[in-house]
């Protein structure tokens, strides 16, 4: 081992090499950067590679942006196969359009057939407007990587997915629990996907000059 780039503590533990860029996650999901202070002289070479930490984890920049990418194609096909399984599940509730209306009366007979088309009609356009704002996230995302866009399509997969459940709850839609996994998992991922941008935004912003 190299006593240039760690220095065994008290503890067991090896302490990070002076001048290295440390990203630390905190709990509450905000991101903090910084370096120990480096002794007087020229920094060894191994001072100079900069590690990234994940919780709990540490890596190497190289490992890290292959980490991300990584990540970034599987939710690419995650979001591929949530727009194919969230469309054959419209296609199949446009098929079923007077079970359903027929559904919707049967639950509310103080209503007229004709209002409850309209109820089921404007349903099947909320679900297409939901399929367009997803899906122009998700091709926003993968091609700007910023993890504001991963936020905001994470978030509208979780309200879509507790809109269905509270739907299903007042008999105006037939309860899919698949449908409600699949929105629940796209928003937790694209949430987990935003806090590497986070991590690799904070990466690339140049260090502060020290003191």
């Amino acid at each position: 081992m190299n006593p240039a780039s760690s220095t065994p503590t008290s503890s067991g533990h090896e302490d990070v090499a002076p001048g290295t860029l440390l990203m630390v996650s905190n709990p509450d999901g905000s991101m903090a950067t910084g370096a120990p202070s480096a002794p007087k002289g020229p920094a060894p070479a191994a001072a100079k590679e900069g590690l990234v930490r994940v919780g709990a984890r540490m890596y190497t920049v190289e490992d890290f942006l292959n980490l991300y990418e990584r990540h970034l194609l599987c939710f690419a096909a995650f979001a591929l196969f949530q727009l194919m399984f969230e469309v054959l599940c419209l296609v199949r509730k446009h098929a079923a359009g007077q079970a359903k209306v027929a559904r919707i009366h049967h639950h509310y007979p103080a209503l007229d057939l004709a209002l409850c088309r309209k109820i089921f009609l404007w349903e099947l356009g909320v679900e297409v407007g939901y399929l367009v704002i997803i899906f122009f996230l998700a091709v926003l995302g993968w091609f700007t990587g910023r993890p504001r866009h991963f936020q905001v399509f994470g978030d509208v997969c979780l309200v879509a997915a507790l809109a269905h459940l509270a739907l299903a709850s007042a008999h105006v839609v037939a309860l899919s629990g698949s449908l409600v996994l699949v929105r629940l998992g796209a928003g937790a991922y694209s949430r987990y996907l935003r806090h590497l941008g986070q991590v690799l935004r904070l990466h690339r912003q140049p260090a502060a000059p020290e003191v």
